[in-house]
C-alpha cells in the first residue's frame, strides 16, 4: 500500500524530532568542554557548527510541520 503525503511527512517529522533530541544532548555535553578552550583544536568552531545545524534542523522541522498540515487540510477538502 502506498503512503500518503501526510503519512510520509509525519514519519519524517518523528525522525527529525529524535535527531533533534540526540543533537541537543550532544551539544549540552560538548559545550562546557569547549567554552574555555577557544584556542585549542577548533573545538569552538565545531561547537558553533553543531548549534547552527540544530537551528537549521529546527527550521526544517517547522517547514515539515506546515507541509504536513497543508496536506492534511487538502486531504480533508477532497
Amino acid at each position: 500500500m502506498r503512503q500518503t503525503d501526510a503519512e510520509v511527512l509525519s514519519e519524517v517529522e518523528q525522525h527529525l524530532q529524535q535527531a533533534e533530541a540526540q543533537l541537543s544532548i550532544a551539544i549540552a555535553k560538548f559545550g562546557p568542554r569547549c567554552g574555555g578552550y577557544r584556542f585549542m583544536v577548533g573545538s569552538w568552531g565545531d561547537y558553533q557548527k553543531a548549534v547552527g545545524t540544530l537551528l537549521r534542523m529546527r527550521h526544517f522541522m517547522k517547514l515539515v510541520e506546515r507541509a504536513r498540515q497543508r496536506s492534511e487540510r487538502y486531504k480533508d477538502e477532497k
